[in-house]
């Protein structure tokens, strides 16, 4: 079962985990990601983080790929535009992403890996990697509709000021 937001364990930080509790954790993740992706018929399903389905511990599935543990080493400042739905929540949301990151992993066959993340994919792993630390794609949505308000407010107190001024018209 997939928790929907307000339940708590989807505001949590999530704990680091062993090896082997990931892999335990993945599996059951693996299972109820193929059995949402498959049973969704208007929602493309691309990951499935632990505390979605009650576990508040360090794992994700995206795209069939198991990521224990990850962390997030850098960012590109560049930002994209992006439209995020999520199995939590009922709505779509628009929001801006980092273009592209650096992320660190232990995968299943407690390989470390380090990878740069582009575009879709990189959106994808920090929509999933929010998740793991308490946070929903709604509340960047939130964060970015106030920014945009504050930038849209002191635009036109620029254009007041220059009309004031008779600079423009």
């Amino acid at each position: 079962m997939i928790l929907k937001d307000p339940d708590p364990i989807l505001h949590t930080k999530c704990a680091p985990i062993s090896i082997l509790q990931g892999k335990r954790i993945a599996k059951r993740l693996r299972e109820a990601y193929i059995e949402a992706r498959d049973n969704s018929k208007d929602t493309f399903v691309v990951g499935l983080a632990a505390p979605q389905i009650g576990i508040p511990k360090n794992v994700f599935v995206a795209l069939g790929d198991v990521f224990i543990n990850p962390r997030i080493l850098s960012v590109n400042k560049s930002e994209i535009n992006s439209e995020e739905g999520c199995l939590s929540l009922s709505d779509v949301y628009r929001l801006k992403r980092f273009k592209s990151i650096k992320l660190t992993w232990t995968d299943e066959a407690r390989r470390q890996r380090i990878m740069n993340l582009e575009g879709k994919y990189a959106v994808i792993i920090q929509h999933e990697y929010d998740h793991l630390m308490g946070k929903l794609c709604s509340e960047h949505a939130a964060i970015n509709e106030f920014q945009t308000k504050i930038e849209k407010i002191k635009r036109e107190a620029v254009e007041d000021n220059l009309k004031s001024l008779g600079v423009v018209s």
